[in-house]
């Protein structure tokens, strides 16, 4: 595995581990595409869009870690 393939692997991992949404899934592999393009092919390439809506994404992966956290494993949690 690749340097690269770990990104992709974590991210294809949270159906299984958190049961996170297919779609959310697919949002993000997008969006490391174009992190992987704008890092190794052309600086500047992600819009100030596509940052507020990869944040939007990331808060979307954090609430739903933290519902299933507190489900499955809520003393994990600081109370």
């Amino acid at each position: 595995m690749t340097q690269a393939d770990h990104h992709v692997k974590t991210i294809e991992s949270l159906e299984l581990t958190i049961g996170a949404n297919p779609k959310l899934i697919q949002r993000f592999k997008i969006f490391n595409n174009n992190r992987n393009k704008s890092f190794y092919d052309v600086a500047g390439a992600v819009s100030d869009q596509e940052l507020e809506a990869i944040v939007k994404l990331a808060t979307e992966l954090r609430d739903s870690t933290l519902t299933w956290l507190r489900k499955t494993h809520p003393e994990l949690l600081k109370t």
